[in-house]
């Protein structure tokens, strides 16, 4: 068990990153995750914009248009499948389809 509880990330295994995101989107409010999507890390931006998406926040597209030409590239991971994007790419999915949170 680590620091923030017990969950799975990604990979089907423990991640300390995704258990703090839970913990965090537990306690924040949007404008603390609009924040965040200010971040000088691309995972926390890219999880800002995520939790966002989840509440369906009036601030999505504020935020989208923010990241909509951020280069920074994340790895989306799934069983099997590894996909990177860019943060600019990810926000600009329709529908959001590739779901990094679970």
């Amino acid at each position: 068990m680590n620091a923030c509880g017990p969950r799975v990330g990604f990979t089907g295994e423990e991640s300390i990153t995704f258990n703090c995101f839970v913990l965090l989107d537990q306690n924040l409010t949007d404008s603390g995750w609009f924040k965040l999507s200010a971040s000088p890390s691309p995972v926390v931006r890219t999880y800002a914009f995520k939790a966002l998406v989840n509440r369906n926040s009036k601030l999505i597209p504020s935020v989208k248009d923010r990241l909509k030409n951020d280069s920074a590239v994340i790895c989306y991971v799934s069983v099997d499948l590894r996909m990177s994007y860019s943060i600019g790419e990810y926000v600009l999915l329709p529908n959001f389809k590739i779901d990094l949170v679970r």
